[in-house]
């Protein structure tokens, strides 16, 4: 009798174990299908999140353009702003400005933020932006990019912002009569070595250790090597033979890419001495002087031969206060 028992309590234990199996596995399989639905919902819901943004995107456009795309102070070459215009049919936060590909700020943290709404534009503020934007042959013929936070990007050459695309022939601050075309709104003066610039059309007789800085662009087709006895000039107007005062132009730390000037490029030449120049010499009896760029070097021609260049630039006038 005890023995027949057993036996049933052993069938009883084979359906008790075949039961929990059959939940077991439909356990599994519920969490597998909810684990699958949920992530086919999940990408169902990121495949629509992508397409409203490309669309979104697809009627956003952001452009930056010259001339007047960057504002630069003459007084002193900062870059005091940049225009962002909105050419899209959507509002643009603008998230982030590169030049050269290195990030300078992100615009949507400056006091109110930087949304532009449709078809407006939005002029952004760079004065905060540590160190300073100054012009110089990486800002000037670098790309400068604007990005918004949608991914939209606009890119355009430094000096193309803040001059435009021309030629030169119909700018006033431009004046070229050979290869070389000067930018008269960029002519400076400094007395410490380069780190702060003074407008150069005025000057006091005080300063006698002076660093001139003139932007210029080689706009011929050939590479201009410049020779270092190249020079610029103060005359006295009086026209005296003793009121004339010189400054070279030796490759140094203020003229880093030597004197090689590659075509189409922007540069900044400096003009230094390594004498103190007595700036009040000239201020008697006629405090006006003319000036003077003496441009000597060579061209180096497509074989590689190198032919004599040569070129000055008359401009007028600096005050000697």
């Amino acid at each position: 009798m005890g023995r027949i028992k057993l036996g049933k309590f052993v069938a009883n234990r084979k359906g008790v174990s075949s039961l929990f199996i059959m939940i077991y596995v439909s356990l599994i399989a519920v969490v597998l299908i909810s684990t699958l639905f949920v992530g086919l919902s999940l990408s169902d819901a990121g495949l629509t999140s992508y397409l409203r943004v490309e669309q979104a995107r697809n009627q956003e456009n952001i452009l930056i353009s010259g001339p007047g795309g960057i504002i630069v102070n003459p007084a002193n070459g900062l870059v005091e702003s940049i225009r962002v215009n909105n050419t899209g049919a959507l509002t643009a936060r603008i998230r982030a400005i590169y030049i050269e590909g290195k990030l300078v700020c992100d615009p949507s943290t400056f006091p109110g933020d930087s949304y532009i709404a449709s078809q407006d534009s939005l002029l952004i503020p760079l004065t905060s932006v540590t160190p300073r934007i100054s012009l110089n042959a990486t800002t000037l013929n670098g790309q400068w990019t604007v990005t918004t936070e949608r991914g939209t990007k606009s890119s355009e050459t430094g000096v193309n912002l803040w001059l435009g695309p021309s030629d030169g022939s119909s700018d006033p601050n431009k004046f070229y009569f050979g290869p070389l075309l000067l930018i008269f709104n960029m002519f400076h003066w400094s007395n410490d070595g380069g780190v702060t610039w003074n407008e150069g059309w005025s000057i006091p007789s005080s300063n006698n250790r002076v660093v001139w800085r003139v932007l210029l662009a080689n706009i011929d087709e050939r590479q201009i090597i410049l020779d270092s006895t190249s020079s610029f000039a103060l005359i006295q107007n009086s026209m005296q033979s003793n009121k004339i005062i010189t400054w070279n132009l030796p490759p140094n730390s203020l003229n880093p890419t030597g004197l090689t000037l590659d075509p189409g490029e922007y540069y900044f030449l400096h003009f230094s001495s390594s004498t103190p120049k007595q700036l009040g010499d000239l201020k008697v009896p006629i405090p006006v002087t003319s000036n003077f760029i003496t441009l000597v070097g060579n061209f180096v021609e497509q074989d590689g031969r190198l032919t004599q260049f040569g070129q000055t630039i008359p401009f007028e006038a600096v005050i000697i206060t």
